[in-house]
């Protein structure tokens, strides 16, 4: 039985290189965590009926985020940060999307960002960001990632 108070979402454009960071995380990753993981690709808002019902007490978004680090950088970010920071996640909504969840379930909402390299429409994954995102998948799916997803 998985872990309904933890929901992972993957979020971003597999035709657009690195946006599709957050779709493979979440395909990486479902079935192999102790949360509900949705692979949302484009379209995050169409799953907030599900999230609703899940009633999770965390939500993290997955997705390419503009920092203005070096590609393949993370950073855990809460709603606030997103909404104050000017970050850009290639989707306009995420923010809102975050505030939209946050206040229709009451959970505490994040998004783990990974900055991208290259977006460019029909580009593969940038080595870079890949080796992060696999990073990022043996470490949530590994005994540190209790710690994480408990919180």
């Amino acid at each position: 039985m998985k872990n309904r108070s933890v929901v992972i979402l993957g979020i971003g454009n597999r035709d657009r290189g690195d946006d599709g960071v957050g779709p493979y995380l979440a395909e990486q990753l479902i079935g192999r965590v102790d949360a509900e993981v949705i692979n949302c690709e484009e379209i995050p808002e169409s799953y907030t009926g599900v999230v609703r019902k899940l009633k999770p007490d965390t939500v993290i978004v997955l997705d390419a985020v503009s920092m203005g680090e070096k590609p393949g950088a993370v950073a855990f970010l809460t709603q606030e940060e997103v909404s104050t920071m000017g970050y850009s996640t290639h989707n306009a909504s995420v923010g809102l999307l975050m505030k939209y969840l946050n206040q229709a379930t009451g959970a505490q909402v994040f998004l783990l960002g990974i900055q991208p390299e290259n977006t460019s429409y029909g580009s593969p994954m940038t080595p870079r960001v890949r080796k992060t995102a696999d990073a990022l998948c043996s470490i949530m799916m590994g005994e540190d990632a209790k710690c994480l997803l408990a919180n």
